[in-house]
Order: C-alpha cells, then sequence, then structure tokens
C-alpha cells in the first residue's frame, strides 16, 4: 500500500520468470533458467479459462489436468480469447455475458467475420491454483452454482464471496509479430493459427488487499496509452539486458478514488481499446449476481445470468465505471419503517471470469 509501484514490479519479475514444464508441476519457476529465457512464464502455465468455464457448466478438470488447454501440450498453441472490445461491444448491443464471450455469437450479432475476430490478436485470463481451488470450491464455474450462493448471503447463511489472500489473476493481449518488429523486444508466443504473436500488455491483480490489488504493464514498442504511466518505482535492474526490459509500469491502483475523493484510473490501449479513460477496480466492483430469474414463456428455456448492467452507471464520457460503486445498484431502497435492506446483487469479488464466462448446467 506505501510502495505499489515494487510490489507491481516484484510480482512482474515471478509470474515472468520462467516455469516448469507444465507435465511436471503448474506454476512452478524453473531454478534451472534464467529471467528472460525463452519458453514458458509462470503464469502461462496457469489454469486457462476455458478449462475453468465449460460450455456444459460441469466441473472443471483437476489443477494438474492439462488437456482442455492445447497451449500446454507438446508443440501446443495458443488459445486466445475474444479481444474485451468486441466483448463489451456484445455486452452494449444486448447479448448476455456468457453469449458475447463467444465467437460464434459474436460474429452473428456484430456482423464481424469469423476469421476477423481474432484478427489484431486476442485475450489470455490465467488463474493461479488459490484462484482455482475457490472458485471449484464455491461452484462459481456455473450460473446455478453462483445464484445458490447468492440466496445463502442474501439469507446470512453464509459470508460474502471472498477469495483467499494469496489469489491472483492475470489478463493477457497478444497481437501478431510484424515483419516490422525487432523479436527481442517481446516475450512471444505462437496462435492456434501457427502464427507468431507478441505480448503486447498485461494485467495483473492480486488478493493481497480487500479490494484486490490492480496493475498493468505494455509493450514500450506499441501505441503511446491515453492515461500517463505512474511508476514511483523504476523498473528493476534484474530486466536489463532481457526481453522484459522494454516493457513498462502503467501504473496501480488500491482503491476507488485518491486521498481528494477523485477517481483513479488505469487501463492499457490494448485491453482497454476505445474506452481508456476507466478504472479497473471500478468496472470490476460490477461482477454480480442475483437471484435467478423467470423461464422463458414456454417454461422450457432457463433465463440468463441476472447481474448488473455495467454500461453508463456511472456516467464516464466513455461509458466505462470509474470512481465509487453506488450502493443503489446492489441493495433496494430502504422501506419505511426497517433498518435493513434487501440485496437485488451479491458481489463476486471483482472477478469477471465467472460473470462474463459461467455457463448453465446442461439439462
Amino acid at each position: 500500500m506505501t510502495n505499489p509501484s515494487k510490489h507491481a514490479w516484484d510480482l512482474f519479475l515471478a509470474l515472468n520468470y520462467p516455469a516448469k514444464n507444465p507435465a511436471v508441476e503448474r506454476g512452478v519457476p524453473d531454478p534451472q533458467k534464467a529471467l528472460g529465457d525463452d519458453g514458458l512464464t509462470v503464469w502461462e502455465t496457469w489454469k486457462h479459462g476455458e478449462e475453468v468455464f465449460l460450455a456444459n457448466g460441469a466441473p472443471p478438470p483437476k489443477w494438474e489436468d492439462m488437456s482442455l488447454d492445447p497451449s500446454l501440450v507438446p508443440n501446443g498453441k495458443k488459445l486466445f480469447e475474444i479481444p474485451k472490445t468486441l466483448v463489451l461491444e456484445g455486452v452494449r448491443s444486448g447479448m448476455s455475458p456468457d453469449q458475447a464471450v463467444r465467437a460464434d455469437q459474436v460474429s452473428k450479432v456484430l456482423k464481424v467475420a469469423p476469421d476477423g475476430i481474432f484478427r489484431r490478436g486476442g485475450g489470455e485470463t490465467r488463474m493461479n491454483r488459490s484462484t482455482f481451488d475457490f472458485i471449484v470450491e464455491k461452484e462459481l464455474y456455473n450460473i446455478e452454482g453462483q445464484e445458490a450462493l447468492y440466496a445463502k448471503i442474501v439469507s446470512r447463511t453464509e459470508q460474502a464471496v471472498s477469495f483467499p489472500v494469496d489469489s491472483i489473476e492475470v489478463k493477457a493481449m497478444w497481437t501478431p509479430l510484424e515483419p516490422s518488429d525487432d523479436r527481442s523486444h517481446f516475450h512471444l508466443s505462437v496462435g492456434a493459427d501457427a502464427k507468431s504473436y507478441k505480448l503486447v500488455a498485461l494485467h495483473i491483480i492480486t488478493k493481497d488487499v480487500p479490494n484486490w490489488f490492480w496493475t498493468s504493464f505494455r509493450q514500450t514498442d506499441g501505441p503511446e496509452p491515453e492515461i500517463p504511466s505512474v511508476d514511483t518505482y523504476g523498473q528493476p535492474g534484474l530486466l536489463q539486458g532481457t526481453k522484459w526490459q522494454f516493457y513498462e509500469l502503467s501504473g496501480t491502483q488500491t482503491d476507488f478514488t485518491d486521498g481528494m475523493g477523485r477517481p483513479t484510473y488505469l487501463s492499457d490501449p490494448h485491453v482497454e481499446e476505445g474506452f481508456q479513460n476507466s478504472s479497473c477496480i471500478s468496472c470490476h466492483a460490477l461482477s454480480t449476481i442475483g437471484r435467478k430469474g423467470p423461464k422463458g414463456a414456454d417454461g422450457s428455456s432457463e433465463p440468463e445470468a441476472n447481474r448488473i448492467a455495467f454500461f453508463n452507471v456511472m456516467g464516464s464520457p466513455t461509458g466505462a465505471p470509474v470512481g465509487v460503486p453506488n450502493p443503489g445498484w446492489f441493495f433496494e431502497p430502504v422501506r419505511f419503517g426497517q433498518d435493513v435492506q434487501d440485496q437485488d446483487y451479491i458481489q463476486l469479488d471483482f472477478l469477471f471470469s465467472p460473470a462474463f464466462r459461467a455457463n448453465r448446467k446442461s439439462p
């Protein structure tokens, strides 16, 4: 809290250290390698969102299982998610979050050719074992599990959702390597299309503090951010002479506002393209689940998950939430003569991965 830039760089060093063979142990650094060596980093061997939130809402494979992550098998390729900008455009157009993360739905509704979904690259969300184990324990990997947790929390038979203090999640952004790029300036990987991709942005969030610690890094050869970099510590000397020296700290967040009540901002020109004037912590505060809605008119279809819509809720010029959340989004107004409020939504402890990616169980 007193030196967030240093903590951000410490995380960057630890998570980007070369990893052991994930077939032996996932998420563990390899002491036989040096920082900047080729190969997978520690965070790249964590669980991918596609391994956790399955189409039929089924329990995900065990932590050690790599069968659903092609990037971790021999000669594997990166498994990209739809870029956040297209996901949010899908939500803005009326799609549910779980529809907006599917390439077939997005291409149909937004009239984007399927091969154009990933033309500029894609995202990758990964979680460490602590995060993964908590999601499995609380059954946050499907909508029914989230709705059951909502009922327990509002009836005060269970505490609010709170991940363990050693939980970490990362959001990486990859774009195609161009002929003019200097390969030595980038951490590289290969996509499912067999093309080379470069890491251009890395968001890291950790549960070190109750509302999470938020930080973002960008590759310096890319577009300049609209929000200037804030780094009060400086790049560690250990990165000099490696590919990682070409990455800079965009900033950190530990609260919704500063000491004078002004909203804090954190974003990246790749991940938040088109709405950089935004706040990670404020936006993620709207990761929610509410009571189960009614079924379809014929009684045969299950309702979509009931979540707070987050566009334009804070009045930001970009439509992205900034500043302190409004309790009115979560609670019904206090009824006359009552001391308690009915809670319409519970927060999923700031993580959008269960709010955007969880599906209902197959009938």
